[in-house]
């Protein structure tokens, strides 16, 4: 691709070729020609594109000054480290909004093509909006949840689990470990993780061992309040929740699709 970019005073031109290819089409820009995100883009490619592959490093970047017909060679700009595995994004607290911010990474996710996949832990209801939607969102967004209605309707007891509640646990777990070899997730959401290590239904050690063996194409999700310290530690990106005000401690009542989501 040959990029036509204005930096006053001199007049530069950017060759971007990938793997070895060369296509036309002029980029205009009266930004510093370092600032490539900033770029209007008026080529085949539009200016999102140019940038993914600079940043990907599959791209090299030749700039020639018109005045002087001398070239030089730069490195790609932003190229990203090559991971390991999957990153481990981790929300606690108890605050509100752990699941929501998971399920807007979610539509995010989604919104590009991608492939999301949810498991809930102790929770039993289907008629919840996160639940209901995957019938207008397949095949990229996929939802399951491991609970029963126990003492607390929908919800496990906090208190006095018991171990049918461990095992369901378990048996989620071991489904996320298949799901990740056989769907192949952009994004795996392992919503009230968190929690369930808490109360001793699972052993975050083993929760652990598992995001070890996440692959780098793979981004996981943690949510639920009161996260053990070692998946603390073990997640790349922590973010704990707090309420400071809520309008339903003023006596609002809850809104369906809002506060709550079942019902």
């Amino acid at each position: 691709m040959h990029l036509a970019l204005y930096s006053p005073p001199l007049v530069c031109f950017i060759r971007v070729a990938q793997r070895g290819q060369m296509c036309a089409g002029p980029l205009l820009c009266s930004v510093a020609f370092m600032v490539l995100p900033d770029l209007v883009c008026d080529s085949p490619y539009s200016m999102r594109r140019v940038a993914d592959q600079i940043e990907s490093g599959n791209v090299y970047i030749s700039i020639e000054y018109r005045k002087t017909g001398k070239r030089m060679k730069l490195k790609p700009l932003n190229r990203q480290p090559k991971l390991k595995r999957g990153l481990v994004y981790l929300w606690t607290g108890t605050g509100a909004g752990k699941t929501t911010s998971a399920l807007g990474v979610a539509l995010r996710s989604v919104g590009h093509g991608h492939k999301v996949v949810i498991i809930q832990w102790m929770k039993a209801w289907k008629n919840t909006g996160e639940y209901r939607i995957q019938k207008r969102l397949k095949p990229n967004y996929e939802i399951y949840i491991f609970g029963r209605y126990g003492r607390i309707k929908g919800w496990v007891s906090l208190k006095r689990p018991e171990d049918i509640d461990k095992k369901i646990a378990h048996e989620a777990l071991e489904f996320a470990k298949q799901i990740v070899k056989k769907k192949k997730p952009h994004l795996l959401i392992l919503d009230e993780i968190n929690i369930a290590c808490h109360i001793g239904l699972l052993d975050p050690n083993e929760v652990i061992a598992f995001l070890d063996t996440i692959p780098a194409r793979t981004t996981v999700y943690l949510t639920g309040r009161f996260a053990p310290q070692a998946l603390i530690d073990r997640a790349d990106f922590v973010t704990e929740v707090r309420q400071i005000k809520h309008p339903i401690t003023k006596g609002m009542q809850a809104r369906r699709g809002i506060e709550y989501v079942w019902w």
